[in-house]
């Protein structure tokens, strides 16, 4: 990715660059190669599992050096993301899913996008955390000691006490005194009340004690800078969602005070004004510009909002809790959104890009894809369709709710294989059942017509539904009872006619027509039909399946509207996710990104050979400690075994083991075939093969011969060649073993037969 470009990580958006800066200062460099270093700092993203559900996996960072084209993404959901040429995408090519790199992108290609993301909630900072955090930057005077010197004041007795000069400047803060106003209510000077309360001994103790005992001290956690501010009660997740949504939708904040304007709801304005007197501050309210004000002069408030609920980043927020989420977005509905009735949609209206991008993503996490327009100095998002339906049930509708009872949604669509239906629908038989054009999904299936053949998702539902119940009114195990019965039917039931069956049997047209009309019909024509409905059904079932994953997931379909592209010459950024290899991305979260972070090829093909270990098995973890039992010194003594000559002569041995041609060949071949396998990329190099060549030699040598024989070959061939391949993006996602595709190669090779 480029690096300006929206990453998520750890319940954050992050512009890539800032992501890696931080991983460069408080990861660790795990690899570093010429060109390319991966950083490790306990990181998170989003990522597709094999199940098409999206969750929570650890994740690297890396960056590396990149020249050429540089290409900018967007799709017609208004989602858009800026990537290396190189970079993957996962994507759906008219119906068939691939991992396509961004320089191979066509417009009408649509990229597997997120429909959901799942992120595990984290709770906020508690109050007091936060306010420890603040007493950093400010003197923080807690409750708990102000309730102890509040009891001690009144316990003594009028013109005596023996409370110090900070203990009765802390009353005097809890009771919101200035010091100018405890002045007016004692008989001294300003500065002998201010030299007194700074440690000098001006015997206004007293007076001090008596005139706060008559005032009401508020318990609460207090700080003072230029006024006081005291945190009487704290914001429930429900209440601080609300409250720090309003700010950042209808309002403004700087250093030193938080504000809200509204003209058109008068209740939320007076709710959030509740809720800074719950808090225990004083808000100030004007009439302005046909609407009101509402605002809090507090620096210690700002920074408290900062500290805890991310007032200043809130794309922090996409870990917060739901109850957080829901009032956050609640009041952005509520003041940044208006309803379109004719087009049943809500539109938000956004300035601010990151805020766009954060509302975007949080919708994403309660199932709700929205729609991003980006106008001159403004984004609007939309809600509309199915989405608009999901948003009424799980959001507070301002006024009353739309009627959605009827309405059929032209927004949710993805692309198929044409070839496919049509073959589901010819194995079936179900263009001979008489009511194909009653069928719900009729339309849509008879206007797929030519080119890139989009489908809306309620008809695709709606086939593989239809579908499922034709499957299961047809019990494979009785086919042959139903042919015997009724042949025509079944035979009409997955797809044959009769010429079908006259042709693939040595019957005549005449016999076929007899069992059709109702006569015993022969076992040969009972056999041809029984055996092609079972293989039908299954083949029918097989791509069933496919056409349910495409819409029984986490994901969607976008289509790619527009590619810009350019040169670059720079640092790109990726992530790194060990199991899955995938992440979500770009602005709006675009697509499922495919980014893995082996060692270069050319420094792993230097390894001669790769082999696992493991755990010993239970009896050799036994011997283990039965050989430490019977050791008296904590390190066990080790004796020569071989001289230096001895291991010299024993590495030399393998030069003189002889290698039959048909072998070398053989070998030959067998990497030959690695280059050649769809799953692999890049198979193994000719170094590989020398290294096979050598490591056979060595093998035989083990086993006590001077001649290699095929099994030598087979025995190494794995440990010696699997680390060289690299597996093509969708290999890996589908967790393909790099030893497997060895396995087939050494079964597909015909193995020479040497004497």
């Amino acid at each position: 990715m480029h690096p300006d470009e929206t990453v998520y990580m750890n319940g954050e958006l992050w512009r890539a660059g800032d992501a890696l800066a931080h991983a460069k200062s408080e990861g660790e460099l795990l690899v570093e190669t010429d060109d390319t270093k991966l950083y490790d700092f306990d990181a998170t993203t989003q990522t597709l599992q094999p199940d098409g559900s999206l969750s929570q996996q650890p994740c690297l960072v890396y960056e590396t050096d990149y020249e050429g084209a540089i290409h900018t993404v967007r799709t017609k959901t208004g989602r858009e993301i800026t990537v290396s040429g190189n970079h993957p995408f996962l994507v759906n090519r008219d119906g068939r899913m691939e991992w396509i790199e961004a320089d191979d992108l066509a417009v009408d290609d649509s990229l597997v996008a997120p429909d959901r993301l799942r992120v595990d909630s984290t709770p906020f900072p508690s109050h007091d955390a936060v306010l420890d955090e603040l007493d950093d930057q400010f003197d923080v005077l807690r409750r708990d000691r102000i309730e102890r010197l509040r009891d001690r004041l009144h316990a003594e007795r009028e013109g005596d006490t023996d409370l110090s000069a900070d203990d009765l400047d802390t009353l005097r803060i809890a009771a919101g005194l200035s010091k100018t106003a405890l002045t007016e209510r004692v008989d001294a000077t300003y500065d002998r009340v201010l030299n007194y309360l700074q440690g000098a001994d001006t015997a206004v103790g007293v007076q001090i004690a008596d005139a706060l005992r008559t005032e009401e001290i508020t318990l609460a956690d207090c700080i003072e800078t230029h006024g006081i501010s005291r945190f009487v009660d704290e914001l429930s997740d429900e209440e601080a969602g609300f409250f720090v949504g309003f700010v950042l939708s209808d309002g403004s904040y700087d250093e030193t005070s938080v504000k809200i304007y509204q003209k058109n709801h008068p209740d939320a304005f007076d709710r959030w004004t509740d809720l800074g007197e719950k808090l225990g501050f004083e808000v100030r309210t004007r009439e302005i510009h046909g609407g009101r004000e509402a605002a809090i002069d507090s620096k210690p408030l700002v920074e408290y909002l900062d500290a805890r609920y991310d007032l200043r980043n809130p794309t922090r927020l996409l870990d917060a809790p739901e109850a957080f989420q829901r009032a956050f977005l609640d009041v952005f509905v509520l003041t940044e959104s208006h309803f379109d009735t004719d087009q049943r949609r809500i539109t938000f209206t956004q300035k601010d890009r990151e805020t766009t991008n954060l509302i975007a993503h949080l919708l994403l996490q309660f199932g709700i894809r929205p729609w991003i327009v980006d106008e001159e100095r403004v984004h609007r998002i939309k809600i509309q369709g199915e989405d608009l339906r999901t948003f009424v049930e799980e959001f507070t509708w301002p006024g009353e709710e739309p009627d959605l009872s009827e309405f059929d949604s032209v927004h949710r669509s993805l692309p198929v294989d044409r070839n496919q239906l049509e073959r589901i629908v010819e194995l079936l038989g179900i263009e001979y059942a008489g009511d194909m054009s009653d069928r719900d999904w009729y339309n849509a299936y008879k206007n797929l017509g030519s080119g890139r053949p989009r489908v809306q998702e309620s008809s695709i539902t709606s086939f593989t539904e239809d579908i499922q119940a034709e499957l299961a009114q047809r019990q494979v195990a009785t086919v042959t009872d139903a042919a015997r019965t009724d042949l025509g039917e079944t035979a009409k039931q997955c797809g044959l006619s009769m010429t079908d069956v006259v042709d693939e049997t040595e019957l005549t047209k005449h016999r076929v027509w007899q069992a059709y009309q109702g006569e015993t019909a022969p076992d040969e024509a009972v056999e041809y039909v029984a055996e092609t409905y079972r293989q039908r059904v299954e083949k029918a079932e097989t791509l069933l399946s496919y056409l349910e994953d495409l819409t029984d997931n986490d994901v969607f379909y976008d289509r790619i509207t527009e590619i810009e592209s350019e040169p670059y010459e720079g640092t790109v950024v990726g992530l790194s996710v060990p199991r899955t290899h995938n992440y979500v991305a770009g602005f709006g979260a675009c697509g499922i990104n495919h980014n893995t972070f082996p060692l270069p090829e050319a420094q792993v093909d230097r390894f001669v050979i790769k082999t696992k270990i493991g755990y010993p098995g239970l009896e050799g973890e036994t011997e283990l400690l039965r050989r430490r039992a019977g050791r008296s010194t904590q390190s066990p003594s080790v004796e020569p075994v071989l001289d230096r000559d001895s291991v010299v002569g024993i590495r030399e041995a393998p030069e003189s083991v002889r290698v039959e041609d048909d072998l070398l060949s053989y070998m030959a071949e067998l990497t030959h075939a690695t280059r050649q396998d769809r799953r692999v990329s890049v198979g193994v190099s000719p170094r590989g093969t020398q290294r096979l060549f050598e490591a056979t030699r060595a093998q035989a040598v083990l086993q006590g011969r001077a001649y290699v024989t095929p099994d030598d070959i087979k025995t190494i061939a794995a440990s010696v060649l699997a680390h060289r391949l690299v597996l093509t993006p969708d290999a890996q996602v589908n967790d393909v073993d790099k030893a497997d595709v060895i396995a087939d190669v050494l079964s597909q090779v015909d193995v020479p037969t040497v004497e």
